[in-house]
């Protein structure tokens, strides 16, 4: 509904800013190291993204002033405004994606968030096979509701409970979704197994099961499992180990000079006998 319409100014202007803030870090990486230095040194792929990336930014700057200048002209003549102009802009601004790939750069220079990363990419593979034994639990225990169930149905044993059943067990997908729910917090697992007490003794106590097992072993489990790999992967990565050095390299540093600045009683720099 807002295509066409112009940008509300607090977004022009923060991305005003990102923008002069991603020219000033180019330049001043240029001043620092020098245009031969810096792209011939070890992660010279980063430095021409980030080039790529300021020219993507000017030339969408100047879009957007052609684009500004076209429009105070053709305000005397609607009609005359050239399609041109919206589609150049959709064009540009589809750069503007790009910019996110330096999200990983940005995370590198903030430890926690560093940390977090590193550790939700590290337990991927744990929660794979966490989920794949969840869905064996699900597909198992919602074979035995549904087929249960099924056979209820077709013998006429639920008279009464059609409706209720099918909302949560007509089906095995539906089973295993009600099963899922049941942990996960989508329903409540009293309202589904309702009318599993009404149709048979051991139904609700097969749901039972599934529930506390699930509860009490399988997630805990999960938890330390992803905890444990966590951990070891923190302390595991090079990065974030060196950065756990320099912490308490810089704390020792400053424990240091306020230890010996105690000493130093007249404030001439040597130790005060």
């Amino acid at each position: 509904s807002n295509i066409g319409e112009p940008v509300p100014w607090p977004f022009g202007a923060l991305q005003l800013a990102c923008a002069v803030i991603f020219i000033l870090e180019l330049i001043l990486r240029l001043k620092a190291f020098g245009f031969m230095e810096m792209y011939c040194r070890h992660g010279v792929g980063w430095d021409h993204f980030d080039a790529v990336i300021v020219a993507s930014i000017l030339l969408e700057m100047a879009t957007d002033i052609m684009a500004l200048v076209v429009s105070s002209q053709d305000d005397s003549n609607p009609k005359s405004k050239p399609l041109s102009q919206l589609r150049i802009m959709r064009t540009v601004r589809i750069t503007k994606v790009i910019r996110s790939i330096r999200i990983h750069r940005v995370i590198r220079f903030i430890a926690p968030l560093r940390t977090l990363v590193f550790s939700i990419v590290a337990t991927l593979r744990s929660l794979f096979w966490s989920m794949v034994l969840l869905f064996m639990m699900m597909y198992v225990v919602g074979t035995m509701i549904t087929q249960h169930v099924a056979q209820s149905l077709a013998e006429g044993l639920a008279i009464g409970l059609q409706d209720e059943l099918c909302v949560y067990w007509c089906s095995l997908d539906r089973s295993m979704f009600t099963l899922f729910q049941s942990i996960a917090g989508g329903v409540s697992w009293r309202e589904p197994i309702q009318p599993l007490e009404k149709l048979s003794l051991a139904l609700p106590w097969i749901f039972a099961a599934y529930i506390s097992v699930v509860y009490f072993a399988v997630l805990n489990v999960v938890t330390a499992v992803f905890c444990t790999r966590a951990i070891e992967t923190t302390q595991k990565n090079p990065e974030l180990v060196a950065s756990s050095m320099m912490q308490s390299r810089n704390a020792y540093i400053q424990n240091l000079s306020a230890f010996f600045s105690a000493i130093d009683k007249n404030g001439l720099g040597t130790i005060t006998p």
